[in-house]
């Protein structure tokens, strides 16, 4: 869960532990970035509420294999464009 002021566009940034395929939703807005340590998508104004927002996270890898997708850290950035 992450708690934002919807006023920009949100650049997530998420650093995992090892390479991994995953994918992120959050209020019907889907990212699914190329496998690896480290993946960064924008979520659009439109996909954020006042206040709390959860976020998804579903492990792409196939079931077999056993992997487990560790978060290590995560960064939120506003990316307002200047009028």
């Amino acid at each position: 869960m992450i708690r934002v002021a919807p006023v920009c566009d949100l650049r997530m940034t998420f650093s995992l532990v090892g390479r991994s395929a995953v994918r992120y939703s959050i209020n019907g807005f889907t990212a699914v970035p190329p496998p690896g340590a480290s993946v960064s998508f924008v979520i659009p104004v439109a996909k954020l509420v006042q206040g709390i927002n959860v976020v998804e996270l579903e492990n792409m890898a196939p079931q077999e294999s056993g992997t487990t997708v560790y978060v290590s850290s995560l960064d939120l950035a506003p990316t307002c464009l200047a009028p």
